[in-house]
């Protein structure tokens, strides 16, 4: 058995400041799992600031860097470079060896661990998914199989074009317990496509899903024993939210391990395949 829970999920490219918007609404400190120590990331509070100290004297416009990595707008669509690229420490590009000699230079554009740390929370952060089918405890020989059947659904099938829809909460927002966004546009292709991988997968063994299919990401859990007095802020704070209607596809189908852990599941991915049918630009 692989001994976590596992769940297939289509990725957006999106970025939705998920927990930015929990830690606005005050659910941070109040309502979420004990143990979620960390504080959220940001870009304008905590990415920004490295980018504008070791980056931005290449990274603007009309410089020899190749993209400006000045606004939020800029930087995003290349968030998972900026992960790799500074995660392997080739940029900023800084060639003194970090194990021996001299390493204190006035002139050190090198990141920090710390500040490596903070751009890829800030990029993970931005990885949201929505399931369409949980798997529950797998047996591992069944990967394979499972991954197979993945790359055959998600092959014949156009990315959906979405939009993020209203916050809301199950059960209701007035006794918020997990906290989700709603998605809008080419809902029914979700559902053709959660269809279609559910019946794909059933001939594996698994269970067919009977709950109806509902189109949402999961930003929060509120916990067990919040006070009915914090439940009652909750509701009235997710009522007051505006989303607004950020257009984006579904690009990839993944196969995500989920680990429970005290600060709420840790995910990570198993096998990932990309939507087959491109789309034309709109």
């Amino acid at each position: 058995m692989i001994d976590m829970r596992s769940a297939v999920g289509i990725r957006f490219g999106v970025a939705l400041a998920a927990l930015a918007l929990l830690s606005v609404l005050g659910f941070h400190e109040t309502a979420m799992a004990q143990g979620s120590a960390q504080p959220p990331v940001t870009f304008t509070k905590d990415v920004a600031p490295i980018l504008q100290e070791k980056c931005q004297s290449c990274h603007r416009e009309g410089y020899m860097a190749p993209m400006p990595l000045v606004t939020y707008e800029e930087s995003r669509p290349w968030a998972r470079s900026i992960k790799s690229r500074v995660s392997a420490r080739h940029m900023p590009p800084w060639h003194v060896d970090r194990t021996v000699g001299i390493q204190h230079f006035a002139n050190d554009r090198s990141l920090t661990d710390e500040e490596i740390a903070t751009i890829v929370r800030w990029v993970d952060s931005g990885n949201l998914h929505l399931t369409l089918k949980f798997l529950g405890n797998m047996q591992e020989g069944k990967l394979r199989a499972v991954a197979m059947a993945m790359e055959k659904v998600a092959g014949a099938t156009v990315s959906p074009r979405l939009y993020l829809g209203p916050v809301g909460a199950f059960p209701t927002i007035n006794r918020p317990r997990v906290l989700w966004v709603g998605l809008g546009g080419e809902v029914e292709a979700l559902r053709e496509l959660s269809t279609a991988l559910n019946q794909s997968l059933a001939r594996l063994g698994f269970p067919r899903e009977t709950r109806p299919f509902s189109a949402h990401v999961t930003i929060g859990r509120v916990r067990e024993n919040a006070a009915p007095s914090v439940l009652r802020q909750l509701g009235t704070a997710l009522g007051a939210v505006f989303v607004p209607p950020i257009g984006f596809d579904g690009d990839e189908m993944v196969l995500y391990q989920s680990i429970l852990g005290p600060g709420g599941p840790l995910y990570s991915s198993l096998f990932r395949c990309a939507m087959g049918v491109t789309r034309p630009p709109a």
